[in-house]
């Protein structure tokens, strides 16, 4: 959407129909849009079910480093895909950089450098602790730096969505985020005859499964940032599933075979059961994560019994 956004900014203001703006200002713009659409969406379905919550939609900036190599050699693809011929004229005339993303098939590229932290992560927690639906972070946020003079200023990049729920969910104390998909749980020789599902992978494995190039296009930072996460906790596991599978993937488990359930390795499950074991709390977690797809499910009292449940309304 960034692409395409910035694009259409971009042909509007050579037509002489609009001032000109950023890529910073494009995803301002899309955090916006989106954050929008999502607490329409989510606000009018929990009021259908009897379900009153209040919807925050925070603009989020996140800090990067402003020496990241990505600003020399960006590495995210945005917008269309050309072929080599209107690649070239495309980079001659608009100075875009563009690369190759697969054979004969060029498309736009621009930094995506590394969040280093969440600016507005506080008033981000508040909320939380009011118990309201927080919508942050969207599409990656906005990235910028403070400089010498304890300025903001923003630069024209778009960071990995997937980097920031990461950064996000560790910073808030969450214990199992959910990543939606477009399908049901990642997979190992993906489209091909061989194709093996994953329903429970340690992040050793991943790892593995990551060098062995079994994840492309989006799969691939989700399993990334997904191995990152679950290494930053011995309590941690990150679910990732598609919106038809998600509730019966979260009610199962991680044993449950349903989706895919990344978790910590072994040596540090051994160490977390041997804490618990001992009876001290070790893994305080602030924010009870509760998830729900109301979707799936064919009527209307298992519905109302599900929002009851996750939402504590009597």
């Amino acid at each position: 959407p960034a692409g395409e956004e910035l694009l259409r900014a971009e042909l509007a203001a050579e037509a002489g129909k609009a001032p000109p703006l950023s890529l910073s200002d494009v995803d301002a713009a899309m955090q916006g849009q989106i954050g929008h659409r999502v607490r329409t969406v989510l606000e009018n379905l929990l009021r259908r079910h009897g379900v009153q919550k209040e919807i925050v939609v925070p603009l989020t900036r996140v800090v990067v480093d402003p020496e990241d190599p990505e600003f020399k050699n960006p590495t995210k693809f945005v917008g269309w895909l050309y072929s080599p011929p209107d690649a070239e004229e495309l980079m001659r005339e608009r100075g875009w950089k563009m690369k190759e993303e697969s054979p004969g098939q060029w498309r736009r590229v621009v930094p995506s450098p590394e969040p280093k932290a969440v600016v507005e992560l506080d008033h981000i927690q508040s909320l939380l602790r009011e118990r309201k639906i927080v919508v942050a972070g969207i599409g990656g946020a906005n990235p910028g730096y403070w400089d010498e003079n304890g300025e903001w200023v923003d630069v024209d990049a778009v960071v990995d969505k997937d980097r920031v729920w990461r950064l996000l969910s560790q910073n808030v104390g969450a214990r199992r985020p959910v990543i939606i998909t477009a399908v049901p749980h990642l997979s190992r020789h993906f489209g091909t005859r061989r194709e093996q599902p994953i329903h429970r992978a340690d992040a050793t494995y991943l790892e593995r499964d990551i060098a062995q190039g079994h994840f492309k296009g989006g799969a691939l930072p989700k399993a990334l940032e997904a191995m990152r996460f679950v290494r930053s906790g011995t309590d941690k596991a990150v679910l990732i599933t598609d919106s038809v599978h998600l509730l019966e993937a979260w009610e199962k488990g991680e044993e449950g075979g349903v989706g895919t359930w990344i978790v910590p390795d072994l040596v540090h499950r051994e160490k977390e059961e041997s804490a618990k074991d001992g009876g001290e709390n070790i893994f305080p977690d602030p924010f009870e994560a509760k998830v729900i797809d109301i979707t799936s499910h064919s009527t209307r009292r298992r519905r109302r019994a599900l929002l009851e449940r996750f939402y504590n309304r009597p």
